[in-house]
């Protein structure tokens, strides 16, 4: 009797593992090398093989010279749009002037209709919806857009988020990005033409980022923009690198923030801080020179550094001393302490 429930048992369990396996084996990566005009979206059948249109169980790879655009809906009738796929994924080698040309990184151009649009990329298992190896985000209207969901960066690569567009001409005080979504990965990031802290119609930042994002651990390159993280540790904990090269740059920290093993450097007097939190890095260069390590109050730094600190700051910098650093100064008060207590004893 025992042998005839096994038997009857088999079948249904079979069957389940079974269908895992031809679920798992529909999943495919497809790609697009097209260069999408205005009017499409991502949603069209451009992915191969095929051409097919996103589902869900799949990735999507925008490949090197392509562009898609995001949805933009109905004039009037903001709406959330959701990308069904696993992940879109863009490829290329960062921040070109020229997109959508052989050789080109891939960019996401998003494109609306309506101010109040919002874009989610949920990803699939705690994975990213939105992976940037080496590919641009640009945003194409004068709007700051919502982006929701996982955005993953690669190790290795380094990736452009680019309000602006493709010249200095572009940057406008009402493009830009609010990202509500986490950031995953090692890779590095550069803010490219976008509008910075304090010009005229500034209302939000270029790029503003409300997550938490602790396990974030990619570089920041400010090539032209105002960054700001409003959320706990929501830059990560890679080094920021101001280098004006676009157009003035701005560091902004909602947060303290403890990184005694990494660097941020302010290159010039158009790349700015706003001081008004208690930061702490291993390496401080401000318009080309080295802080020594010590606490400095945001008094001292706008005294010493008057156009790299923005006014109305409270905060404060600490440099902590390299590892190699500590230990000889550790090693250079024992002799001190050592006669201190023979004086002690006599």
């Amino acid at each position: 009797m025992l042998k005839s429930h096994c038997r009857v048992l088999v079948a249904p369990i079979a069957l389940a593992f079974g269908l895992t396996l031809s679920a798992s084996a529909t999943a495919a990566n497809f790609t697009t090398s097209t260069v999408e005009a205005s009017g499409t979206d991502y949603n069209a059948a451009i992915w191969n093989p095929g051409p097919v249109s996103p589902s869900a169980g799949n990735t999507y790879e925008a490949l090197t010279g392509s562009r898609v655009r995001s949805p933009a809906g109905t004039s009037g009738s903001p709406a959330t749009f959701t990308f069904v796929g696993d992940t879109l994924q863009l490829d290329g080698t960062g921040f070109v002037a020229t997109t959508g040309a052989a050789g080109a990184s891939a960019e996401l151009r998003m494109k609306s209709n309506d101010n109040g649009n919002v874009y989610a990329f949920p990803g699939v298992g705690g994975a990213a919806g939105l992976l940037f190896n080496g590919g641009i985000l640009n945003d194409g209207d004068d709007r700051i857009i919502p982006i929701n969901g996982i955005l993953g960066f690669n190790s290795g690569t380094t990736s452009s988020i680019d309000p602006g567009g493709s010249a200095t001409t572009d940057i406008s005080a009402l493009r830009g990005f609010l990202f509500n979504a986490n950031l995953i990965g090692s890779g590095n990031v550069t803010l490219d033409y976008g509008h910075d802290f304090g010009g005229s119609g500034v209302t939000a930042p270029a790029l503003q980022i409300a997550s938490s994002n602790g396990a974030f651990s990619g570089n920041w390159t400010l090539n032209a923009g105002w960054l700001k993280g409003s959320g706990a540790n929501s830059l990560g904990t890679g080094n920021f690198t101001l280098t004006s090269s676009e157009g003035p740059s701005t560091i902004d920290f909602d947060y303290d923030l403890s990184s005694p093993s990494r660097s941020l450097v302010l290159t010039g007097t158009a790349s700015k801080l706003v001081l008004d939190q208690n930061l702490t890095f291993g390496t401080v260069t401000i318009n080309g020179t080295t802080l020594a390590p010590g606490l400095y109050t945001y008094a001292q730094l706008n005294s010493q550094f008057d156009s790299n600190i923005v006014d109305g700051g409270t905060g404060t910098v600490t440099v902590v001393p390299e590892p190699a650093s500590a230990a000889l100064l550790l090693l250079g008060t024992l002799p001190a302490l050592r006669r201190r207590r023979r004086e002690t004893r006599r």
